[in-house]
């Protein structure tokens, strides 16, 4: 678990992210943070009416 304020500066200073958007709706997103040769997934985030909906899934 990463607190918020960690995901928010790695957005900020240019981490990687994605963020899903189908029409007007932000459907999810998710940021990283990347130190060398190693990185760390920090959110991954799926907005409540797209839930159980095999986003996601494998």
């Amino acid at each position: 678990m990463f607190p918020v304020s960690e995901v928010m500066a790695a957005a900020r200073t240019g981490g990687p992210a994605v963020v899903v958007v189908l029409g007007d709706d932000m459907v999810g997103m998710a940021v990283a943070q990347a130190q060398g040769e190693r990185a760390w997934i920090t959110l991954v985030a799926l907005a409540g009416v797209w839930r159980n909906r095999g986003i996601g899934s494998v």
